[in-house]
């Protein structure tokens, strides 16, 4: 009883802390609960003036970091002054110096000491230490500095321009060095990391803290690259060895932006600031050869394509930005240094549902669960990142709706780009098996159906409980690119009834192969597709691509989710 009541006293104590985090994040009697994007800190009146949060005024607020006790750190760059917000207050904790003749900008300078009589010159990015203290990166100054206890100290020198800075759970300082690369403080020297794939022009880093396979990932003005943590820091001279996640900033940069700060959010995924369409997104990096493909999608800002035209500033639904910098997430907040508009603003991070590769699961397996494995191609998880706009999360929310499993519902995405069924089932072979899984279903077309797959799943369905769906996915092509015939792009597609004699007999050369195969069944999307085209419903499809947008994930998971309602609810065995 004693253990019992300990550990439900330190579950009382972690609540209390995290909620205090968070309303430690804003500020005290000052706006209503819109969704979207709140104003937190900062009129957006050029100046330095403490108070108020929502009073106080920034120059050019460009890191941000949360201490341990809740207080939120904002470097501002052109004030040469680190701010700090804390129970609706605005206030400066480190910097000195005064306004130019414009009033635009403090001149820099360097002096250590006590806090609020020493100088900076353009400090940046912002990091609390495992020591508690708030590490600066100085970036003209070309050191990193250090403010503990209303003391300002100088602990790396000999840097080119350090812009961003990072801890990893062991306590080493990542530095992103704009023009000497990637360094590394252990709390004694500096050592530069040779990893590949990074130019000397890195913008932004920032280290994910899982406790399983934390990553680094590193921004430069070329591309985002993701790493192995601990691979990275024992790389020094040696070749570094672990898997390497580049993805090439786009030249145009409409759909990817131009990524200034980021913060790793684990399992492959980040968020980050934009200040070229001035909007916050969301990355998901590829993971060869499993996922060919990365993915980014707008959080808060106006249209992508708008670029410097979509700057403004709104706050809500329809929120806007002007040239946001400094990015972080704490709890289930995400906050953003809103230099242009000179404000600090947060938003809510939205629950990513994330997907699953061999024996790295989001969720374990298990006999508590009813536990569904999704397993196709790139479709089973295109354009997706909740479990509102994800194939895998309408099916587990509505089979959990409907009450007719005895168990609560749980369903994985384990995606496989191009693959053939063989080789899905290869996969489901060498991975999932392993595990407790109720019933798999596999996204295919007709023509992946063959005689090696026929074989492996009599005998495998046969010696273990698991049931298996097959879901004829038809893509655009068989379909429509658009949802609209009049839009249809005929040199890229056939109109559904070209189609129509040789789907059917696809469909009759598998039904009659899969014949006498126990505990499976199949469902065809195609005919529910047709009848959605005939009707009014706006497109399902990406316009050149015969991938689902996210309106075509929602259909396709309820469509799916009816099928498993129709043939495996309730349970049976």
């Amino acid at each position: 009883m004693k253990s019992n009541a300990a550990a439900m006293n330190y579950r009382v104590i972690y609540l209390c802390g995290i909620i205090a985090l968070l309303l430690a994040m804003r500020p005290s009697g000052a706006q209503s609960e819109s969704p979207g994007v709140r104003t937190i800190a900062g009129s957006g009146v050029l100046n330095m003036n403490d108070g108020p949060a929502l009073s106080g005024s920034f120059l050019v607020p460009t890191g941000i970091a949360v201490a341990h006790d809740g207080t939120m750190y904002v470097s501002d760059e052109a004030g040469q002054r680190i701010r700090a917000i804390k129970d609706g207050k605005l206030s400066t904790v480190a910097g000195s110096g005064v306004l130019g003749l414009l009033g635009m900008s403090v001149l820099g300078g360097y002096r250590d000491g006590p806090a609020l009589t020493a100088r900076f010159n353009h400090p940046m990015g912002l990091a609390i230490g495992i020591d508690g203290a708030l590490y600066v990166a100085d970036a003209k100054n070309k050191m990193i500095r250090k403010v503990d206890h209303g003391v300002v100290t100088t602990v790396v020198t000999g840097l080119t321009s350090p812009e961003d800075i990072a801890f990893d759970r062991a306590g080493n300082l990542w530095i992103a060095d704009y023009g000497g690369g990637v360094k590394r403080w252990d709390g004694h020297k500096v050592t530069a990391s040779p990893l590949p794939n990074i130019s000397y022009k890195v913008i932004a880093v920032s280290v994910s803290h899982d406790m399983d396979d934390p990553k680094l990932i590193v921004v430069t003005a070329e591309a985002v690259v993701e790493y192995d943590v601990k691979e990275a820091a024992t790389a020094g001279p040696a070749p570094y060895t672990g898997r390497v996640s580049l993805i090439p900033i786009p030249s145009d940069g409409w759909t990817f932006g131009t990524p200034r700060q980021i913060v790793a959010l684990g399992k492959h995924q980040a968020v980050y600031s934009d200040p070229v369409t001035n909007t916050v997104r969301y990355l998901r990096f590829n993971v060869p050869p499993l996922a060919s493909q990365p993915y980014t999608t707008r959080l808060a800002g106006g249209p992508d394509y708008k670029g410097a035209d979509n700057a403004g500033f709104a706050d809500g639904a329809d929120a806007r930005f002007h040239s946001p910098r400094g990015i972080l997430v704490q709890g289930n907040t995400i906050a953003v240094a809103d230099a242009g508009n000179r404000r600090i603003r947060t938003l809510p991070l939205p629950r990513f549902r994330t997907q699953e590769y061999g024996l790295e699961g989001a969720a374990p397996y298990d006999s508590a669960h009813y536990e569904i494995a999704l397993v196709g191609a790139s479709n089973v998880f295109f354009d997706s990142h909740d479990d509102n706009d994800s194939i895998c999360g309408v099916i587990e929310r509505r089979l959990n709706a409907s009450h007719r499993f005895a168990k609560p519902v749980r369903c994985h995405t384990h995606r496989i780009d191009g693959a053939f069924m063989y080789q899905i089932w290869d996969y489901i072979g060498n991975y999932l098996t392993f595990r407790h899984v109720d019933a798999y279903v596999i996204t295919s077309a007709f023509n992946w159906v063959d005689t090696k797959f026929l074989s492996s799943a009599r005998k495998m369905l046969d010696s273990t409980k698991s049931r298996l769906m097959l879901v004829w996915y038809p893509s655009s092509q068989d379909v429509s690119d658009s949802e609209d015939l009049v839009q249809r792009q005929t040199d890229f597609v056939s109109f559904p009834d070209d189609m129509s004699a040789k789907r059917a007999a696809e469909a009759r050369r598998v039904k009659s192969a899969l014949s006498g195969i126990k505990k499976l069944a199949t469902y065809d999307l195609f005919e529910d597709l047709v009848r959605y085209e005939k009707g009014p419903g706006l497109p399902l499809y990406n316009e050149n691509d015969t991938h689902m947008i996210a309106r075509g994930n929602v259909f396709v998971g309820n469509h799916i989710a009816g099928a498993l309602l129709r043939t495996f609810a309730p349970d049976s065995r």
